[in-house]
């Protein structure tokens, strides 16, 4: 299977973003035209977050990474796609695609492709 992941406000690997932890403004589009709209993070960014008098944290369509890098990103389509994320989450609306994430001059696309053929 074929994807493109974007980042739709450009992205380098710098500190400021390493230490932030967080990233809501990635697309992963699969070979249907299908797009998708996950949440990336790292435990050490929520951990503040979620303490002992917490019972749960919860983030839609979130996907922890040791650290978010553009590689960590990309790696991890090849287990989002083992885990079914296609019959797991609904891909986005186009309009919502347009309001989020546009103007498409600033994306940044990268192509993966995975061995499995059946997702």
């Amino acid at each position: 299977m074929k994807y493109k992941i974007i980042f739709t406000l450009g992205y380098i690997d710098d500190e400021e973003a390493i230490y932030r932890g967080n990233r809501g403004d990635i697309l992963i589009i699969n070979e249907l035209g299908e797009y998708y709209d996950p949440y990336f993070i790292t435990l050490e960014s929520i951990k503040g977050e979620f303490t002992s008098n917490k019972v749960c944290y919860l983030w839609d369509k979130m996907v922890i990474v040791h650290e978010l890098t553009t590689d960590n990103i990309l790696k991890s389509i090849f287990e989002l796609e083992k885990w079914l994320f296609q019959k797991r989450w609904i891909p986005l609306k186009d309009e919502d695609i347009e309001k989020h994430y546009f103007p498409k001059e600033d994306w940044i696309v990268y192509e993966v492709e995975t061995d499995n053929v059946d997702s």
